[in-house]
């Protein structure tokens, strides 16, 4: 308990305002400026409160947490009033801050305010006013204490408070306006920009010199025949052209290469001794150019013969109407070699079949028995090739001018487009052995051919034979080839023959 307050005296030279009876009413301004739990009288009437209103002081904060009231000077008491505490407005609204503090972390210390009891004694209203300024509240609401608020974490509503979180969403937005400035700028400097020039290796490969087939696909288109085919003589490889037509200017002859020469020498080498020779030629059907050598000198045709003579037959035979594919042979025959056929019981069909894509002699043989070797001899004979080959044997020996005559006829019929034709072109094409094929399967070439071999034979090998003639088709162009050799057959040697091919077949890049 304490007694009067020691300022009471200065204080008291001010005059009071009389205290109004009745009952006292309050401003709202008033009422939210006080502290719950003070009553009407204490905070005074709205018409005193606009007036002059003076600091609280450390006696008067005493006064309050005792609960006791001050006996003014003038000896009036002060009657206590007791009237229970409202409910206690909170001093701020509740944040939805989340606190920083541990949970561990004791309670902030509560201020004085806190601690005064629910009940107290309040002085009348017609007190002394040093007894008013006693109990007249403080501008700081009780209930809020005096501790520095704890840091708080963004939680979700309001502004954000963490600075980590503003400095990455910063950042973020500077990366993306960055961004967005370099696709922008990319965008206008790649519109902007000149054409580029192509790279020198399209320009190389478009600038690519054209194929031997294209070169010859620029120049005039000759019907390849009989009567214009003139083949060279002599035994060096040369180009050839054939003779222009009457009033038409002179062609101008194509030159084989030295490049040429040398390759097909080379090739051959491996021949060059024991009395080897061969001959070759190759025809360009578009434009009757080609490549020849040594195309008069005789070699043995071996099996070589049985596809033009397979032509002839189907030709003066089966398209004639005189036999069809599915007719037996007449009669059967013997030889040294055994039975060719039995009595009806092979059909010519067959009978073709099995000597081109197996290379079968017997049934070539029965063939050539029951057919007169004059209509062979005549047939031959109009193609412009020495009639005697009828004569001479089933595997006569002839030159490269004679078979480049064969199957320059061959040629022409096999594209004919007959039924039966048809069928024979598809034999040539599949047959069982073709060196010409093996020789060129790297140059995506279609072959029809027939080639004939003979092992070493002890007549001074008169019947050794590698040899080769047929149709070859590249990128839309035909050629005619012919190679022959007296070369006896082993393994190791068609392996070379092969290479002589090769080097005949490049050389047609000298043709245009």
């Amino acid at each position: 308990m304490t007694g009067p307050n020691k300022h009471d005296d200065a204080r008291s030279s001010r005059s009071p305002r009389p205290a109004r009876a009745g009952r006292v009413v309050l401003s709202a301004r008033d009422y939210l400026k006080s502290t719950p739990g003070q009553t009407a009288e204490q905070i005074g009437p709205a018409a005193e409160n606009a007036g002059n209103r003076r600091s609280s002081t450390p006696e008067d904060a005493q006064t309050r947490t005792c609960g006791e009231a001050v006996a003014p000077e003038n000896g009036d008491a002060v009657r206590p009033q007791t009237r229970s505490n409202r409910p206690q407005r909170p001093s701020a609204r509740p944040s939805a801050h989340v606190t920083e503090r541990p949970a561990s972390r004791p309670a902030e210390r509560t201020s004085s305010a806190s601690k005064r009891p629910a009940n107290r004694t309040a002085p009348r209203p017609d007190a002394h006013p040093a007894g008013q300024a006693a109990a007249r509240p403080s501008k700081r609401p009780a209930t809020r204490s005096s501790a520095r608020p704890a840091p708080t974490l963004y939680a979700g509503s309001g502004p954000d408070q963490n600075p980590l979180r503003r400095i990455v969403l910063v950042a973020g937005v500077v990366a993306a306006c960055a961004l967005l400035f370099f696709g922008i700028s990319n965008l206008f400097s790649t519109c902007s920009a000149p054409p580029t020039e192509e790279e020198p290796a399209a320009e190389a490969e478009a600038e690519s010199p054209p194929t031997p087939e294209e070169r010859l696909a620029a120049l005039p288109a000759v019907e390849t025949g009989l009567a214009e085919l003139d083949l060279p003589t002599g035994t060096e490889p040369q180009a050839f052209a054939p003779a222009p037509a009457e009033g038409s200017a002179v062609a101008v002859q194509p030159v084989l290469s030295d490049a040429s020469k040398a390759a097909i020498d080379q090739a051959f080498a491996p021949f060059a001794e024991n009395d080897r020779s061969f001959g070759f030629a190759l025809v360009d059907l578009g434009t009757g150019r080609g490549i020849a050598s040594n195309v008069d000198a005789v070699f043995y045709g071996a099996s070589s013969f049985k596809g033009p003579y397979c032509v002839y037959f189907c030709q003066s035979q089966i398209e004639t109407g005189l036999v069809t594919r599915d007719d037996f042979v007449t009669s059967g025959v013997m030889s040294e070699s055994g039975v060719f056929s039995s009595q009806g019981s092979d059909l010519i069909g067959s009978m073709i079949e099995s000597a081109i894509l197996f290379s079968s002699n017997d049934t070539y043989g029965a063939l050539r028995y029951d057919y007169s070797d004059d209509a062979l001899a005549a047939y031959l004979e109009g193609l412009g090739v020495d009639p005697a080959l009828a004569y001479d044997t089933w595997f006569p020996h002839y030159t490269v001018r004679d078979g480049v005559r064969l199957w320059l006829n061959a040629s022409e019929y096999l594209s004919s487009g007959t039924e039966t034709a048809q069928w024979l072109a598809g034999l040539l094409e599949r047959d069982e052995t073709s060196y010409l094929r093996e020789a060129l399967k790297d140059e995506g070439v279609q072959v029809q051919s027939k080639p004939g071999w003979s092992m070493e034979s002890f007549e001074n090998g008169e019947y050794n034979a590698l040899c080769d003639a047929g149709i070859v088709a590249k990128d839309g162009r035909r050629y005619l080839v012919s190679v022959m050799s007296n070369i006896p057959y082993t393994t190791s040697n068609v392996d070379l023959f092969e290479v002589v091919i090769a080097a005949v077949f490049a050389a047609r890049g000298d043709l245009a």
